[in-house]
């Protein structure tokens, strides 16, 4: 008799025998299975289909996936025109379609399609950031750590926007950081340019375009310096900024046939301006436009015409106090009998006697001003384009006749009483109340 272990092994030889003649079993089936099936390829077809269709569909999903993410990647890398607006207003969509379209009609024959791609692509990146000022003129952003102040600090120092649309405030810590192009590297007429490296859009005439006027006069339009230039590496390249620079110089050379300024025509009567606003180029035409409409032909030359003549204080100290002594030495020595002073010229022009008194009826009148001045915002005109940039708190006011006992420094009886006219005119409101 067998032993009890013999028996043991024998009954595991059995089970062994019986596993592998399942599996053969079992493979013998599936090749049955695939023989059964249609022969050549439509068979080979349906065999993958049946075994691997989910792999081969998930496989699918991701290289589509892949393959329009890299599509896109492309696209976005590889703009017409990458653009950057910085500052307190909001453009809307509507108002940046606008934009990118008079920028892409600007550019002419190439219809802002700068890369020969067949189409026009235009990133505007709006960032909208205030600043406020303080006690002793210092400006800050009312908070370094937001995330729209982090983003315009990211852009400036690594991102690849190369046009920029910028705040003054902003404006003067990108020429801080020593990014901006020069403007006589790129041939632009000097006198457009405050510091040689932006200009403000109100003295470009792009400014009468509608997209352009959206965004506010003062905002600074300025080119990042070619990347062969430019100390940090922003990923674009020389062709790339070739394209920006295009750009930047076809909204600096557009030439309006509209708003044609008249440099001619001697004027028939002279505001001056003494302010901190900055008057721009845009503003002179609307308000020479708007003073022109309301006076006849004071010298008799067969033509209207009001003129500007203004002297700004802005910026350093040292240019607010350069900006102050032209506009005192020209309260005392100028020509002009109508004026338009803020609160610091106003008192000076007060201490020293230039000043005539307003007539009676204005006296107590609405914005009367120590009975020698009205102020700008009561008055309508203050509601027409270019007044209404101007420093509100401003006074309207009358220099004395040459014969009222004050050095007249050539100025005349007929000047005087061209302006006293058109200052009646503008007060004419303020009379009737």
């Amino acid at each position: 008799m067998r032993d009890y272990k013999q028996m043991q092994e024998i009954q595991k030889l059995r089970e062994q025998a019986e596993t592998d003649t399942s599996e053969h079993d079992g493979n013998r089936d599936e090749s049955e299975k695939y023989t059964k099936r249609n022969p050549g390829l439509k068979g080979w077809l349906e065999y993958i289909a049946e075994y691997y269709k989910w792999p081969i569909l998930i496989g699918a999903v991701v290289a589509i996936g892949l393959i329009v993410g890299a599509v896109q990647m492309a696209q976005t890398a590889n703009p017409d025109l990458s653009t950057m607006y910085v500052g307190p207003f909001y453009l809307t969509p509507t108002e940046q379609d606008k934009f990118q379209a008079e920028i892409a009609a600007l550019s002419g024959d190439k219809a802002g399609d700068y890369n020969g791609d067949g189409e026009y692509r235009f990133d505007f990146l709006d960032i909208t950031l205030s600043h406020l000022t303080d006690a002793d003129g210092v400006q800050y952003t009312y908070d370094d750590k937001n995330t729209a102040y982090t983003r315009f600090m990211t852009e400036l120092r690594a991102g690849d926007t190369l046009l920029y649309f910028l705040e003054p405030y902003f404006y003067r810590q990108a020429l801080a950081d020593d990014i901006l192009m020069p403007l006589s590297e790129l041939g632009v007429d000097p006198s457009l340019s405050r510091d040689g490296y932006g200009i403000a859009i109100g003295d470009l005439d792009a400014y009468e375009l509608n997209g352009f006027r959206r965004m506010p006069i003062e905002t600074v339009v300025c080119l990042r310096r070619s990347p062969d230039k430019d100390a940090v590496s922003y990923g674009r390249t020389i062709e790339n900024w070739n394209a920006h620079r295009d750009a930047f110089l076809s909204i600096v050379n557009y030439k309006t046939t509209t708003r044609v300024p008249d440099t001619q025509t001697p004027a028939d009567v002279t505001l001056f301006y003494a302010g901190a606003q900055p008057v721009y180029k845009s503003m002179r035409y609307d308000i020479e436009t708007a003073l022109t409409a309301l006076i006849t032909d004071e010298n008799g030359d067969g033509r209207r015409k009001c003129a500007l003549h203004a002297i700004t204080k802005s910026g350093s100290d040292a240019h607010w106090k350069l900006g102050s002594k032209a506009i005192r030495t020209e309260l005392i020595t100028g020509g002009s009998f109508l004026m338009l002073l803020d609160e610091e010229s106003f008192r000076y022009a007060m201490e020293h006697g230039l000043l005539e008194e307003l007539p009676e009826k204005l006296q107590n009148a609405s914005g009367a001003k120590e009975g020698h001045g009205i102020l700008l915002s009561s008055l309508p005109i203050y509601n027409t384009d270019g007044f209404h940039e101007l420093a509100s708190l401003s006074y309207l006011c009358l220099r004395k006749a040459p014969d009222d006992g004050v050095e007249n420094y050539g100025r005349t009886q007929n000047d005087y009483e061209s302006a006293k006219k058109l200052f009646e005119t503008l007060t004419k409101k303020q009379e009737n109340e």
